[in-house]
Parts: structure tokens; C-alpha cells; sequence
């Protein structure tokens, strides 16, 4: 186990790791991935790494169904024309 603790880059990049093996991001695997480390830490971490996840996932979400919400309003106004 390293003396200095974990950074969140390093964290993540264990996260992604186990992912891009097919497996869960929990903390039993980040940490096996790692070599040890806190816990606690990891846990942290993680959470941030996760809503980081969501909230990208949630923008990109949005940004691909506005332009479909514009061409049913410009389809709405044509009809009307």
C-alpha cells in the first residue's frame, strides 16, 4: 500500500480501467485495481466521478433532443404558413 493518498485522476482512471474490463466500478474494484488504498477516499471519489458521469450524460441528453424540439416548431409554424 502507498503511503500518499490516491488522487481523483487516479481514481478515475482506475474506474475506467475496470469498466473498459467489463466490470463495476465499485470500490472493491477500483481499490483491487489501484493496489490498496483508503476506503473512504476511493468512496469520494467515486460519488464525484459518478455525478460528473450523469451530468455529461444528462447535457448530451438535452443538447441531441434540442434540435429535433426546434424542428417540430419550425414544422408547427410551416403548417401554418
Amino acid at each position: 500500500m502507498r503511503v500518499e493518498d490516491v488522487s481523483y485522476n487516479e481514481v478515475v482512471h482506475a474506474a475506467e480501467a475496470v469498466v473498459a474490463e467489463g466490470g463495476t466500478p465499485s470500490v472493491r474494484h477500483v481499490r483491487k485495481a489501484l493496489g490498496g488504498e483508503s476506503n473512504n477516499t476511493i468512496t469520494r471519489f467515486l460519488r464525484l466521478w459518478r455525478e460528473e458521469k450523469e451530468s455529461q450524460n444528462a447535457s448530451t441528453i438535452e443538447r441531441s433532443a434540442l434540435p429535433e424540439a426546434i424542428l417540430t416548431e419550425v414544422q408547427k409554424v410551416a403548417v401554418t404558413l
